[in-house]
């Protein structure tokens, strides 16, 4: 049987942590600069995919997470049997 071995929370929290880094240094960007409509086009549409992607990280996550949270409590009653028997 295969073992269920639980998901690193390392790759969605490292996600998360850059897409914030990316809002706060859009944020800082000086007002006055007046950068091309082009480039703003281009800074919000890969900001979108950015964070759809982070979503879809955080959503497989869950979904291995809560798996191995269900596998685990399922094969706790046979642990214990084993555990008994011994």
């Amino acid at each position: 049987m295969k073992e269920h071995i639980k998901p690193s929370i390392f790759g969605p929290g490292s996600a998360s942590l850059t897409l914030i880094l990316l809002l706060f240094i859009g944020s800082k960007e000086n007002p006055q600069e007046k950068y091309s409509d082009t480039y703003e086009i281009l800074f919000f549409i890969s900001f979108l995919l950015f964070s759809v992607a982070v979503i879809w990280i955080w959503h497989k996550y869950l979904k291995e997470f809560v798996e191995f949270k269900i596998e685990e409590k399922l094969t706790e009653p046979d642990k214990k049997k084993r555990d008994e028997l011994k």
